[in-house]
């Protein structure tokens, strides 16, 4: 589950090529570099969240042991 979650953080902006894309098209103007860090720090938070919720589930129906 970690490496799922780690393999899709975005703390940088060049670790996404979306976002150097994004960047490329609209010149720099697309945001601000603090929002690539906040959003990235937001979805780990959530993916966190989300992985914490489902484990019981994934258990209780013998997925996963």
């Amino acid at each position: 589950m970690f490496c799922v979650m780690r393999r899709h953080l975005f703390y940088l902006d060049y670790q996404q090529p979306w976002i150097l894309m994004a960047e490329g098209m609209t010149g720099n103007r697309g945001w601000a570099p603090h929002h690539i860090t906040l959003f990235g720090l937001i979805y780990a938070v959530l993916v966190i969240v989300a992985i914490s919720v489902s484990l019981p589930y994934w258990r209780a129906i013998g997925v996963i042991q």
